[in-house]
Parts: structure tokens; sequence; C-alpha cells
């Protein structure tokens, strides 16, 4: 798309550029209210109130100065912008290895009011473009084959060996839950390391749970061209991305 990344709200330390937009996600988050257990703080419902900070700063600087206007995105951006969700994942990720499968399904009602909440907070600030995408796919993690995989009536008929580029343990998954990808632990006496694979574009995922920077590119792709979205906007406002492999 030739587009630039946005900068993230967590490190607006040193004039970086929020013209082009900003970015307020957080690896770990989820839509639900974090809690104590929480891998990250920043949930759905954060987030949101730190683009209430963010505009209010924004606005706060525009009402003083023109200084700062190469830096901050003029009034009308928060209006016209693409209001982009990608969230989730984690609340259902985590839920498998605490919850049954009965009280994640009954989880889901919870997940989607905090959800709309949000985007009816977003709505009321003048937030009108709004492009939600879904979940990915979790059943064929190597994390997840891993947990579940030697319980058949866990398995539809298709089966998915998909192997991480970065784990440790070969064929079929390269993924063990006791060491992370990069570590270096003493498993069963000896000291082994998770190493990444040689080429990771032949790979779709990671490290067990995150896919390749090739697989998150090929999906971009995907949705990029609108077919996928509800409703359909190929013919409207078609993008095109530059595969690198």
């Amino acid at each position: 798309m030739d587009l630039p990344f946005l900068n993230a709200y967590l490190e607006a330390i040193g004039a970086p550029s929020f013209r082009k937009g900003c970015n307020f996600a957080a690896a770990g988050s989820t839509i639900l209210p974090a809690t104590a257990s929480s891998v990250s703080p920043f949930s759905f419902g954060i987030q949101v109130a730190q683009f209430f900070r963010f505009k209010a700063q924004v606005q706060e600087l525009q009402a003083k100065t023109s200084k700062y206007d190469k830096y901050i995105p003029p009034q009308d951006y928060f209006q016209k912008g693409l209001y982009m969700f990608d969230i989730g994942q984690n609340d259902l990720a985590g839920a498998f290895y605490s919850k049954t499968f009965d009280q994640i399904l009954a989880s889901i009602p919870s997940i989607l009011l905090e959800f709309e909440d949000g985007i009816k907070k977003l709505y009321d600030q003048q937030a009108r473009n709004f492009w939600i995408h879904n979940t990915g796919p979790l059943g064929c993690l190597p994390q997840n084959v891993a947990k579940f995989g030697n319980d058949p009536s866990k398995l539809d008929e298709l089966g998915c060996p998909i192997t991480a580029c970065c784990g440790y343990g070969g064929p079929p998954l390269n993924y063990d839950s006791r060491i992370g990808c990069g570590q270096t632990k003493v498993l069963n006496g000896s000291s082994v390391t998770a190493k990444g694979c040689n080429d990771s574009t032949e790979y779709l995922n990671w490290d067990g749970i995150h896919y390749t920077e090739a697989a998150n590119q090929y999906v971009a792709s995907q949705i990029l061209t609108g077919k996928y979205s509800d409703p359909s906007f190929t013919d409207n406002l078609p993008f095109l991305l530059k595969l690198k492999f």
C-alpha cells in the first residue's frame, strides 16, 4: 500500500508523527477488562480511553499553537479517518486453558457487548468509518494442537500439522510449551535452545502462536482486496499489496 506504519500511542516520546494516524494496539490485550492474571493491562476499554485522551491532547495543542501541526492529525481527520480493529483473539485463546468449551461459548455475548460499547463511544466522538476484522483461526496453532491434539474428540477430519518456524522438538509441530522461541533451558537434563528456522517465508507459523511475516502479509493481501469484507468494497476501494515472496 506504500503507507507508513502508524506510530504507537504508548511510544509518544521524541515527537513521533501521528499525522497519518495512531496505533493503540498492545500485545496480549483483550476486549474484556484486564484482570490480575492478564498478559496486558491495556484492554479494549483502556485503548478507547487512550484514544479520547489523544484526541483531547491534539485539540488542546491545535487551540494553542500551529507549531506541532506537522506531528498531529488535522481536526477533520477524526471524522474522516478509518478506524480499524483487530482484537478478540486473546479473549478466546486464553480461555482454552482456563475454561470449558461451554464456558467459552457462554462468554462470547459479554465479549461482544464490551466491544459494542467501545464502538458506540467512538461513534459518539465523531468516528464514522469502521473496519472490524474477525479473529483468526485458532485450532491449527501448534500451541493448541500440542495441548489438545491427543484427544480425538477435539479433532476434525481435516487435521492441521503446522510446524513452527521458531521452536523446539522438531516435526511435526516443533513446539514445546516448556520453552519459548529464542529461549535456552535445561530440559530432561540437557541444555536446549528454541531456534528459528533458516527461511521463515516457507512457514505459516512463527513460534507456535503467531503467524510469520510471510503468512501475515498474504492474509493482509487478501483482506485488502475488500472481497472478504461485509459489505464487500472490491469495486469501490481496492488496495494492492506488493508481496515480497
